[in-house]
Formats: C-alpha cells, sequence, structure tokens
C-alpha cells in the first residue's frame, strides 16, 4: 500500500509498426487488377494503470490485427470507351 504517494519512472514505450503493399497489373489497355495490402500493430505500455513498483509495467495494449484479411483488397477494372 502506497500512502505517501513514493513513485518513479517506468518503462512507458510506444511501439508502431506498418506495412503496406501495393501491386498493379495491366492486362490490356483496358483491363486492370488492383491488390492492396496493409498491416498496422501498436503496442503500449501503460504505467499509469499499474500500480506495482515494477520498472516495466504489468499492463499493456496489444492493438494488433488478428483478422487474416483485415487490410487486404482486390479490385479489377474494365473500362470502356
Amino acid at each position: 500500500m502506497n500512502l505517501l504517494g513514493y513513485q518513479f519512472n517506468a518503462r512507458s514505450n510506444n511501439t508502431l509498426d506498418n506495412y503496406g503493399f501495393r501491386e498493379d497489373y495491366e492486362l490490356d489497355h483496358h483491363n486492370t487488377i488492383t491488390a492492396t495490402f496493409h498491416w498496422n500493430r501498436q503496442i503500449v505500455d501503460r504505467p499509469d494503470i499499474d500500480t506495482s513498483f515494477n520498472k516495466v509495467p504489468i499492463v499493456s495494449n496489444n492493438d494488433s490485427t488478428k483478422i487474416p484479411f483485415h487490410g487486404m483488397a482486390l479490385e479489377f477494372r474494365q473500362e470502356h470507351y
């Protein structure tokens, strides 16, 4: 129990990873295929929630995408002149 309000600096890291890919393929003058993929992950240490005296907080937010096709799009376009 911390009645005197003693505190010290705990780690407060913010890790952010981003990946993005795009592929365009032109079949002919009128038809194109486009594919895009993106993936994001953010891990945030939360020393404001952790009430222990550890230098590395026990609590963290792990906001990574766990759905396989969350950031994927496939498109086919046909242009008519």
